[in-house]
């Protein structure tokens, strides 16, 4: 019989993730690039984009899959893709001032970078929150107990 198994992980080239392409930026002109902006939390906004979550309680809506270099579309915004389910690695935000529970809800921390700057690790910057349309939780404590700066696996509820 074993004796350990196997932990909860990212999917990695996960089938039946639900990656969607997408405008991505707030504004038009905005440079995103793959080295600094892959794994960012974003936010839906007008005009059918997805803006990087850089405001401490955004609820995220997916994270940047991949940047293109293909041109500007819809009138001069970046394009790429945007994961919006599944798992995904991320780093407690230095703004969370207790530990994230197993199973608890989590929002957009201090230290996501706007785009072109990357983030710690290059990792996700989350803290507990309570969000109301677009929830992920934490399925495990990757490093410690879920305080700013461990790392945890996300899933989408």
């Amino acid at each position: 019989m074993p004796t350990e198994i196997a932990l909860f992980a990212e999917l990695v080239n996960d089938p039946l993730a639900r990656i969607e392409s997408s405008a991505l930026g707030a504004v038009t002109g905005e440079a995103f690039t793959s080295a600094a902006d892959i794994r960012k939390p974003v936010k839906i906004v007008a005009g059918s984009s997805f803006a990087i979550c850089v405001a401490a309680g955004d609820e995220i809506d997916g994270f940047i899959a991949t940047v293109s270099s293909t041109g500007p579309v819809n009138g001069g915004f970046a394009f790429g893709s945007v994961q919006r389910d599944r798992r995904i690695e991320a780093q407690v935000a230095t703004d969370q001032v207790s530990n994230i529970a197993l199973l608890g809800l989590v929002v957009s921390g201090a230290g996501n970078a706007v785009a072109g700057t990357a983030n710690t690790l290059n990792l996700p910057q989350v803290k507990g929150g309570a969000p109301t349309s677009s929830k992920w939780r934490v399925i495990r404590h990757i490093t410690g107990t879920g305080v700013a700066g461990d790392r945890v696996l996300l899933e989408k509820v």
